[in-house]
C-alpha cells in the first residue's frame, strides 16, 4: 500500500492496487480452500496408514499362530476340559 500511495505514475498505481486486491482475494478465498483440501488429504492418508498398520499387525498374529504347534494354542484349563470329555 505504501508504493501505491507514494507513486506519481498512474500505471504504477493501477499495478500496485490490483496486486493488493489479488493478494487479498488469494489470501481470504483461494488459500483457505487449498489448506482445507491439503488437510483433508493428510487425514485420509493417515486413516489409510492406520488401516494398513492394523492389517499388518493382524497378518503378523496369524503368521505366529500358524507357526506355533497346535498344542500350544490351548491353555491348561482347556486341556483339562478336553481330557475330561475323552
Amino acid at each position: 500500500m505504501g508504493l501505491w500511495a507514494t507513486t506519481d505514475v498512474p500505471t504504477h498505481k493501477d499495478v500496485y492496487i490490483w496486486t493488493v486486491v489479488g493478494v487479498f482475494v488469494y489470501a481470504f478465498f483461494i488459500e483457505t480452500h487449498v489448506i482445507r483440501w491439503i488437510n483433508r488429504q493428510k487425514a485420509l492418508q493417515a486413516q489409510t496408514d492406520q488401516k494398513l498398520i492394523k492389517i499388518a499387525e493382524i497378518n503378523r498374529k496369524i503368521e505366529n499362530l500358524e507357526r506355533t504347534p497346535l498344542s500350544r494354542h490351548f491353555t491348561a484349563d482347556d486341556r483339562d476340559i478336553a481330557e475330561d470329555k475323552i
